[in-house]
């Protein structure tokens, strides 16, 4: 499959799935913490990560399947699953497609539809990242990330995240991250959230 994970903890499964922009090191200080209580389970999607690198665009539902293909060869028969923001998307999908495989089912920061609006922040986001500058796509596409507050408060470490950002962003980054804000563009489960059945957290 091509699919880079890592398993922390023991207990019941607990699957973490990454935003748009992260990877599994972005859940560091979480498994930490739920790595005492749950088996925790961090993957890279597609074109995250060290997870494979595709050569076209597709559609999100293609991560869908992968969790499946993923759970069977982790020979997890069902899992708690925690979705954030694009994760969250994927975890929606899932859900309606293999309701069979979970056990509890957490949404974070996520959305049913991408309506025009996140439409048009999408295609913002692939405009700036199409400049390969990671200073510049920070500048560009973070603020419509963070609430004001936290940027007002946290403005320091946000300067020294577009560093990291500056450094550590390379082109291929930027074509896997253009294909992932492309896949999304579409999506739309409003008329299946009913088949939904687990409780949300």
């Amino acid at each position: 499959m091509g699919i880079y994970y890592e398993i922390h903890g023991e207990g019941y499964p607990l699957v973490l799935m990454n935003g748009i922009m992260m990877n599994t090191a972005s859940w560091k200080e979480h498994i930490n913490i739920l790595k005492k209580y749950f088996k925790v389970i961090v993957y890279d999607m597609r074109d995250q990560g060290r997870s494979i690198k595709m050569k076209k665009n597709y559609n999100i539902d293609i991560h869908a399947d992968d969790l499946y293909k993923f759970l069977n060869y982790l020979n997890l028969d069902k899992v708690n699953l925690l979705g954030l923001s694009y994760g969250g998307q994927v975890a929606e999908i899932f859900a309606i497609k293999y309701p069979e495989k979970i056990n509890k089912l957490i949404l974070s920061n996520t959305t049913y539809k991408v309506d025009k609006f996140l439409v048009s922040i999408g295609k913002s986001w692939n405009v700036a990242a199409r400049l390969y500058d990671g200073e510049k796509f920070f500048d560009l596409a973070l603020p419509f990330i963070y609430s004001k507050d936290f940027y007002n408060n946290n403005f320091d470490w946000l300067q020294n995240r577009k560093k990291l950002f500056k450094k550590l962003l390379t082109k291929d980054w930027f074509d896997a991250f253009i294909r992932l804000s492309s896949s999304n563009l579409t999506f739309d489960v409003t008329n299946e959230l009913s088949k939904i059945k687990k409780k949300l957290y």
